[in-house]
């Protein structure tokens, strides 16, 4: 008798597949707590870099250093990053802890007292240690991970999807350089209770308990006073109240009012105060200088999706030549444009996708008031990752009959998302190191130089070209102090810029400078003066030992030919000539009297 054949058996017959069990472990709570493990455990290469940058500049504010001029008498304006009114500033550009070329009414002061306070407590506790100070902007990011991971899992989004968004937030390579840099904590605490905020809201609406409304109202108000970029929860709040709120748009939006109330008294609070950034490119206040915001929205909104959702990084589109900026852009934009057309169909019948969408677009409008970074997109990746998640799901769960461009998005966004992104978030942390390690080869050799010119009885002032960015300059005084070091006081800089300069001595104590494309030719070196406070041709600047004539401008009114006249022979032994390069500054001796030289340019990815 024969035996009736027997039904065949897979593997999946057997055991679940490993797509069935990834997404089983996805889906369950303990998601939240991997995330924020993945969070600290992908950050800590930067608890070995130091300080870097601002760094110094907090240090010597909350340690209320002396020896460093201008130091605030406040330990709470950590982030007041130059002197209030034209007379202090005039004192500092003799002091030379700011260039010639500084508008008297330039002002980089922001009011972030609870970010301040925690920098106060770790040089309290531990002063001598950025290895701990690092530790702590790990520890913050992970509360920030277990804040976007009970996000996502209150969504309606399936839980394994909303795992996969909490991981790949958590390890996106966009969050490098902002956990990574100690004076970026007011970032990542802003995000914490900014989206704290949005947390609760949703209990509120959703679950209806009101206790929970206060506590979104404080974790808004704590946001704002960790740093401004709280505001970009707005977008999220006012697209919650278009998509999700189980009453309605017209309740939900009655629901969000009083958030505005909260920013409407912080910013009369901010005024009052006298933070503001005015004249500088650094930053733009909206409210302030509307039209030149919304001239740089779109460039600068562009290069923030790109950084965010694909690549390169938003920060290398200020610091790259002008051909490379306009093609980031000229290839960035229509990519943009084909991810969110290939987008479109999930965003009308999904309603949380349509929340994620248009709360991530409208989060990015703030943080473009600033020069792009990677740095400002801790609001925007949530939606961000939201939506990628969500794509990516449709594909894995074969729900979604997903188009062609839809299947092509998806495997660029697992390439970039689950495999570049966390192959890279470690080496992103390291960005501050990088550029702070040139910044400690200047700081080093400044030194150096100086204490081989100075004498007992002679000051001598250094005498700096063509250095990359002036910020560089001003960071130097911090940097000593920081290191035990008497700050070099009195530092005359004439060029900034990645250009060729051209020298010609017209008599013992005049120098006639030619700077290939002008004066403040890049965001970098417009730090301390933007284009809406040009220096006209003519215009003479006296710095007390030095006078700077605008002798020839170009088309669009900067500085392209600068007559430097000195108290003294340009070879006296007061000055000490020093010109930037590969590995730090170098002595520079000025050309005779009658003839010319040329300096080549320093390189543009000088920080590398």
């Amino acid at each position: 008798m024969i035996a009736p054949p027997q039904p065949s058996s897979s593997a999946s017959d057997v055991a679940p597949s490993f797509g069935s069990r990834a997404r089983g472990w996805l889906a369950r709570p303990s998601v939240v707590v991997w995330t924020a493990l993945a969070a600290i455990a992908l950050t800590a290469p930067a608890w070995w870099s130091g300080f870097a940058a601002d760094d110094y500049f907090i240090r010597a504010i909350v340690l209320q250093d002396g020896r460093v001029p201008g130091v605030s008498t406040s330990r709470l304006d950590a982030f007041s990053f130059t002197m209030w009114g034209p007379d202090l500033v005039a004192e500092a550009i003799d002091q030379g802890a700011l260039p010639w070329w500084t508008y008297p009414g330039v002002r980089i002061a922001f009011w972030r007292p609870l970010a301040a306070l925690t920098h106060v407590a770790d040089f309290a506790l531990f002063p001598g240690s950025p290895f701990l100070m690092h530790v702590l902007n790990s520890l913050w990011y992970a509360a920030l991970a277990v804040v976007v991971a009970l996000l996502y899992r209150r969504l309606e989004l399936p839980l394994w999807v909303a795992g996969l968004a909490a991981l790949m937030y958590a390890a996106d390579d966009a969050r490098g350089m902002g956990v990574g840099w100690i004076a970026n904590r007011n970032g990542i605490m802003a995000a914490v209770f900014g989206l704290g905020a949005l947390l609760a809201h949703d209990m509120w609406r959703r679950d209806e308990r009101r206790a929970a409304m206060p506590v979104a109202w404080g974790c808004l108000a704590l946001g704002l006073l960790s740093g401004e970029s709280a505001v970009a929860v707005g977008g999220y709040l006012f697209a919650y109240a278009c998509f999700l709120d189980p009453r309605g748009f017209r309740r939900g939006f009655i629901a969000i009012l009083p958030y505005a109330a909260i920013v409407a008294i912080w910013r009369a609070v901010y005024v009052a105060g006298g933070y503001a950034c005015e004249g500088t490119a650094l930053y733009i206040d909206p409210a302030g200088r509307p039209g030149a915001f919304l001239q740089a929205l779109p460039a600068h909104l562009t290069v923030l999706m790109l950084g965010q959702f694909g690549l390169p990084s938003s920060g290398l589109w200020s610091v790259s030549p002008a051909w490379a900026g306009i093609l980031i852009l000229a290839v960035g934009a229509p990519a943009l444009i084909w991810a969110a057309w290939t987008l479109t169909p999930m965003l009308r019948r999904n309603r949380t996708a349509a929340f994620l969408g248009t709360g991530c677009l409208l989060a990015a409008i703030p943080p473009c008031a600033t020069l792009p970074n990677d740095r400002l997109l801790f609001f925007v990746g949530f939606g961000a990752m939201g939506l990628v998640a969500l794509l990516i799901g449709g594909w894995f769960d074969r729900r979604d009959q997903l188009s062609r461009s839809a299947r092509i998005l998806a495997c660029a966004w697992i390439a970039i998302h689950m495999v570049y992104g966390p192959a890279t978030l470690p080496a992103t942390t390291l960005t501050s190191l990088v550029f702070g390690r040139r910044l400690e080869w200047a700081a080093d050799t400044l030194a150096e130089e100086m204490a081989e010119a100075q004498t007992e009885d002679r000051d001598v002032r250094p005498i700096v070209l063509n250095v990359p960015t002036d910020l560089m300059m001003a960071y130097m005084p911090f940097m000593h102090a920081a290191d035990g070091r008497a700050p070099v006081i009195g530092t005359r800089l004439l060029t900034v810029g990645n250009a060729r300069i051209r020298l010609r001595r017209e008599d013992e104590r005049t120098l006639l400078v030619e700077l290939e494309g002008g004066w403040m030719n890049r965001p970098w070196a417009r730090i301390f003066r933007d284009r809406t406070h040009p220096l006209e041709q003519g215009e003479t600047v006296r710095v007390a030992d030095m006078t700077a004539e605008v002798v020839e401008t170009t088309p669009d009114g900067r500085p392209l030919q600068v007559r430097f006249r000195f108290d003294a022979p340009l070879e006296s032994p007061r000055y000490r000539w020093l010109s930037w390069g590969a590995r730090g500054f170098t002595p520079f001796t000025p050309p005779p009297v009658g003839e010319a030289r040329t300096v080549e340019r320093p390189p543009f990815f000088w920080w590398v």
